[in-house]
């Protein structure tokens, strides 16, 4: 058992990477509504899997994360302060 919450836990911090990774490649594009959509299933899909693999508060941060890019999200919501300093909460939160 050990062995596999080791696993699940790489896989959380694959999956957080792979979002943050997204968000600094789009640096200065977060308004564009395409940018905004793909972000937005990136962090939805990293809220399901917390949820399948028992992460209750990454869920709750990767579900915060991808309502700022949703269609009826403002545009200031993608702000990228905001989005970095999620990022790290997630970051921290894998570290507990």
């Amino acid at each position: 058992m050990s062995a596999m919450a080791v696993e699940f836990d790489r896989w959380m911090a694959d999956e957080v990477e792979e979002l943050a990774e997204s968000i600094s490649v789009i640096d200065g594009a977060e308004t564009s509504p395409h940018v905004r959509a793909h972000l937005r299933q990136l962090a939805e899909q990293l809220a399901r899997q917390a949820d399948t693999l028992g992460y209750p508060d990454i869920v709750k941060v990767a579900t915060r994360l991808s309502k700022r890019f949703g269609s009826d999200a403002p545009k200031a919501a993608a702000d990228p302060g905001g989005i970095d300093e999620q990022i790290a909460e997630l970051r921290a939160l894998l570290k507990k």
